[in-house]
């Protein structure tokens, strides 16, 4: 079919794609029970940081960032080196832009290593909590129930 200001014309002609399923769907092996999956979730959330634990006001849900220290003494290792490179320049724009630097790279150090969220489900509320270098910061939101 010809398309105006084309000079290729436009093709209308399309196939279903049909896609070989094999053989090996009818040996598939048996989908693992429900104690087994819990297993697999619990390990699973464990490596990524997090832990769910029932608590008197409902479900919580801690979520740490395991890396965070390696990366906090990584940097903490860096703002030292700068620090002392820092230190002993001779030159005052180089010793300025290095200790700052340094000092940069300590001040995100808290950061890192008291970084901890929560979520917490309950049928009153829901809390979003983060803690930071300067503490705890709350959030609460009311679950809004809907007309039935």
């Amino acid at each position: 079919m010809p398309v105006r200001g084309q000079k290729k014309t436009l093709s209308t002609k399309f196939e279903i794609p049909v896609f070989d399923v094999g053989e090996d769907l009818t040996d598939a092996d048996p989908a693992p029970s429900v104690k087994e999956q819990a297993d697999r979730l619990e390990e699973s959330l464990a490596e990524a940081g997090v832990i769910v634990s029932q608590g008197m006001g409902g479900v919580i849900w801690r979520f740490f960032q395991p890396k965070a220290k390696s990366g906090a003494l990584v940097l903490g290792l860096f703002a030292a080196v700068f620090g002392t490179i820092g230190w002993f320049l001779p030159v005052l724009f180089m010793k300025v832009v290095f200790m700052g630097f340094a000092l940069l790279m300590a001040a995100i150090l808290p950061g890192l290593i008291w970084r901890r969220s929560e979520l917490r489900l309950n049928p009153r509320e829901i809390i979003v909590r983060k803690r930071g270098w300067r503490g705890w910061q709350e959030w609460s939101l009311i679950p809004v129930r809907l007309p039935v």
